[in-house]
């Protein structure tokens, strides 16, 4: 039998590949291509950036819902303290994340470190 490009798709598209990990490949490829296109290349810095602007979204967003709680329980319950508490622990609790959140991780996930060779 001699091989055609239409022989070739064929023999192709008779290997089992699950459709969502193919829409998942086509989606991925058409995305690598747009930004190709445009000139915006992903790569490991344009990925650490947006790692950085998703850490900083999700803090000041735990800030803001917090601190907004806080004004809402303060108001209703006529309490101040109940504001300067909800302001101490959302600052708090931003900078602990922020600063411990991989031994969090490591703690709750049960890694150990590999011993050195050597």
């Amino acid at each position: 039998m001699r091989a055609t490009p239409n022989t070739a798709s064929r023999i192709l598209f008779r290997i089992d590949i699950p459709r969502p990990l193919v829409l998942c490949i086509f989606v991925s490829s058409r995305k690598l291509i747009y930004n190709y296109k445009k000139g915006n290349l992903m790569n490991i810095y344009t990925e650490q950036d947006k790692n950085i602007r998703k850490t900083w979204f999700l803090m000041l967003t735990f800030f803001i819902a917090i601190i907004g709680l806080g004004w809402f329980f303060s108001a209703v319950l006529e309490q101040p303290v109940i504001l300067w508490a909800a302001v101490i622990f959302s600052i708090g609790m931003n900078v602990f994340s922020y600063w411990h959140s991989d031994k969090l991780v490591m703690a709750t996930t049960g890694a150990k470190l590999m011993p050195d060779e050597g």
